[in-house]
């Protein structure tokens, strides 16, 4: 399968947290970062995506979304992940947008 092109995936965080003014920073209860990804429409199940936003989260320790991932136990500061092919149309092949969060581990203070 193909690499999903740059220019088809968005980092929506600013725009959930409303930056600026309010914030650039998305987090979970606890203070738990999180970054979340908008890969458009029309990729191929089994296309392959590296996300990462050093800025915001500079360790992933999960990834949600309909994607398979290579993430190590011990964490990372990229992950490749792999459109599923649940979504898949049976006519075209192609898959719908998918949104992809990325967790980071609890901060320490």
């Amino acid at each position: 399968m193909a690499s999903v092109a740059v220019s088809n995936i968005t980092n929506l965080t600013a725009g959930i947290t409303g930056s600026p003014p309010r914030g650039s920073a998305l987090t979970w209860p606890g203070g738990i970062p999180v970054v979340a990804f908008r890969i458009a429409a029309g990729q191929l199940a089994g296309d392959t995506a590296v996300l990462s936003d050093i800025n915001r989260l500079p360790i992933i320790k999960a990834v949600f979304g309909p994607v398979t991932h290579n993430l190590p136990a011990t964490g990372a500061s990229s992950v490749t992940v792999t459109l599923d092919g649940v979504f898949t149309s049976a006519v075209s092949n192609t898959i719908g947008q998918v949104d992809v969060w990325l967790i980071g581990p609890q901060p320490l203070t």
